[in-house]
Formats: C-alpha cells, structure tokens, sequence
C-alpha cells in the first residue's frame, strides 16, 4: 500500500499536523485493513459502526467515497448556481482616449487625440486567487445534519468562485486541544491547489460528518499507530481532542508559514443555523467586492 505522507512538527504551543486528501484516504484504507486488530479501538474512533454519527457510511463505504468523489451532490449544488462558467472575466484597464482622469504627457504633446488615461471594463484571461480554509472538526454534540447543510453551503462556495474564473486554493482544518495541557493540535488538510484540475466530486468527500469522524480521527490514529507520533497518540486517547477555541489568522499564519498569507479566507465554523452571508462576507472581503453579493 502506498504509503501514509501525513507530516508533523511542533510550532510554539501547537502541533501541526499537515497532510493531502490522498493521505486521508491511505490512512482510512489501513483503518478498514485493521478492523478489530489491537491496537486500533473499535469505539469512538474511525472503525465505529454508529451510522448516524458518522453521518449514514461506513469504514468501507467512506473509504470508496474518498476515492471516487460524491457526485450526486456535486449535481445538486450546481443546479443553484447563479453565474455560468465563462472562458473569461472582466477586469478594468487602463487605457488611452480623448477623455479621462490622467494625460498622456508625451501624447499630448505629439498631438494624439487619445491623450488621456481612462479605465475600460474589458475581458481578460487573467483570474483573481483566493485560499479558502474551512472547518471540518466539530464538537461531539454536532449532528451530522448541520455538519451536512455546513459542507453544501461551502461547496456552493466553492463552484461559484470557479464559476466566476476564481482559482481557489482549499484546504480543510480541525483544531482542538489535547487533554487538560494547553497544547493545541491544529491539522491541515489540502484538499485542492489552484493549479489543479478542478474536482469537484473529491472536494465534496470532505464535507459530511464522516470526512472528520471517520477520515480525520482515522488519520491520527495512523499517525499514532503507524508512525509512532506520540500528540496524536495522546489525542486519541483522550477521545480526539476539545474544540473549545476558535482558529484565528494570526494562529493560522504562524502554524504555516510557508502559504501566501494574503489570499487566506478563514471561514466561520460549523454552527447549528448556516448563514450563507457569514460564508460570502470573508469571501467578498478578500476580493474586495462589496459584501452584499
């Protein structure tokens, strides 16, 4: 089995966990290998066989959705868009002509009618960038439909930035705390790069409940179990952590130093009534566009 490529170091009172959507479904793979084998748990853990906790799959059923992708609600979601995929999109430029904000001084001199500067809304390959970062860890009292009507709202997100030529950076994220320490464990999933072949159906694997309780805790598990990492030993042993604190930016920046901090949207939390204006307003905001679209 290819290998496990999920890495982690300790960053001030942090450890960070950082790994690929491909890390999750080989960990998940060698949970459903070690079913009812020591030392993995067979409760409250990756193997459990509580359906509605997990959100209605099961280890196998989770383990072949992580490979193929959810494309039923991929075609829900598209239904609802409001913008058609376009082969370009408009920027302003600037440009010369008889009237505008700034001269031409060269041009003015030569004669040339169109001596001034002007802005012009035109068509252009170029696409504006944007990292979105979105919980997929919730408190145990979490249903998974809430953690469902969650995942859809952003996944609408996602397909309309696309939709409007936005490539998008994604990465999921789950931070709790270990134990009584005041250790945090913050672990990063990249889900998608910007450079990537848009898919849509992996991305939507991710946002269920099963992505964190079944995909998440079975990654720590390998982490502990396979890799010998003692934090995600003492996470699972103290029954996968306290989400007690909220992720900030400047929390998010010094536990990854190396991503481009100015495209980073951190998006609200997984909560009880989803607001779609909560999801867009950080959006808008990053793009500089109003927040009422």
């Amino acid at each position: 089995m290819i290998p496990c490529n999920a890495v982690a170091l300790e960053v001030s009172d942090t450890v960070v966990l950082r790994a690929t959507l491909n890390d999750v479904q080989r960990a998940v793979q060698c949970s459903l290998d070690h079913v009812g084998k020591a030392p993995y748990r067979t409760e409250s853990c990756s193997q459990g066989d509580r359906s509605n906790w997990f959100g209605g799959y099961s280890l196998s059923e989770f383990n072949d959705l992580l490979r193929n992708g959810d494309s039923t609600l991929v075609t829900d979601v598209l239904g609802d868009l409001d913008v058609q995929i376009a082969d370009n999109a408009e920027h302003w430029q600037v440009r010369r002509a008889p009237m505008g904000f700034y001269p031409c001084i060269p041009a003015h001199l030569a004669g040339v009618p169109d001596s001034m500067y002007s802005l012009r809304s035109e068509e252009s390959p170029q696409r504006k960038a944007i990292t979105l970062f979105y919980n997929v860890g919730f408190s145990s009292g979490t249903a998974s439909a809430t953690v469902e009507e969650y995942g859809r709202q952003v996944m609408l997100a996602i397909n309309q930035l696309h939709a409007e030529r936005i490539d998008v950076s994604l990465y999921g994220y789950v931070y709790v705390g270990i134990g009584s320490s005041k250790k945090r464990h913050l672990t990063v999933i990249k889900v998608q790069s910007s450079e990537d072949v848009f898919t849509p159906e992996r991305i939507a694997a991710t946002l269920p409940s099963s992505f964190c309780r079944r995909g998440v805790f079975g990654l720590w598990e390998h982490m502990a179990h396979e890799q010998n990492n003692k934090a995600c030993d003492r996470l699972i042993r103290t029954n996968y952590g306290r989400h007690d604190k909220k992720l900030d930016l400047a929390a998010l920046k010094e536990a990854l130093p190396n991503i481009d901090t100015d495209s980073i949207v951190l998006l609200p939390e997984v909560s009880e009534h989803v607001n779609p204006a909560h999801i867009w307003e950080p959006i808008n905001l990053r793009l500089n566009r109003r927040t009422d679209q």
